[in-house]
């Protein structure tokens, strides 16, 4: 599903003297875009962000991550995304997208280390029904890795030592890093 911005309801024709002439909005587009757009390169060389688009344009590996979601839509009925920012806004962003269309397993964004949340989340769950996502870019972020940890203690108490590694996986970065280890 494609997504698209108009922005003309903004300029000043549309909504009056509270929104911006739409000359004035073109002009500085045209001064500020392209310092904007150099100075990102800048600060993101092109192997820190060029390998997002290689990973969605790359067919081998989009395949890949199509078995591994079936697989797991097979498998099990829940999966709970454990991320904060933008590791879980994404994913939450993207299911709101289509919302109307979800249909199978029921997903689960746990997005803070809440005493409450998580005992409220875990209460719900079967977690014989349940795969975890772990989802953080540097594999460093805190609270994430709290997640993981009580999530898997939770896990290890409820489905032994040797189930759990069947209902776990990671999204990191592919350099060294504690979840990469985990």
């Amino acid at each position: 599903m494609p997504y698209t911005q108009n922005i003309t309801q903004c300029f000043s024709v549309a909504i009056g003297e509270g929104g911006i002439a739409e000359n004035t909005f073109t002009q500085a587009l045209q001064l500020h875009a392209q310092p904007v757009a150099e100075s990102l390169s800048l600060k993101h060389p092109e192997n820190a962000l060029t390998h997002i688009y290689r990973a969605a344009t790359d067919s081998a590996a989009l395949e890949a991550i199509g078995k591994t979601a079936e697989t797991i839509r097979k498998k099990f009925s829940r999966l709970v995304i454990l991320g904060t920012g933008g590791s879980s806004l994404c994913a939450q962003a993207l299911t709101a997208l289509n919302a109307a269309e979800r249909q199978g397993t029921k997903l689960h964004f746990l997005d803070n280390v809440d005493a409450h949340t998580l005992r409220y989340t875990f209460a719900g769950l079967d977690f014989a029904e349940s795969f975890f996502l772990v989802v953080s870019k540097s594999g460093t972020t805190l609270e994430t890795l709290a997640q993981f940890s009580l999530c898997l203690t939770e896990a290890q108490a409820k489905l032994g030592d040797d189930a759990i590694r069947h209902h776990f996986a990671a999204i990191t970065d592919p350099k060294d890093n504690p979840l990469r280890r985990a």
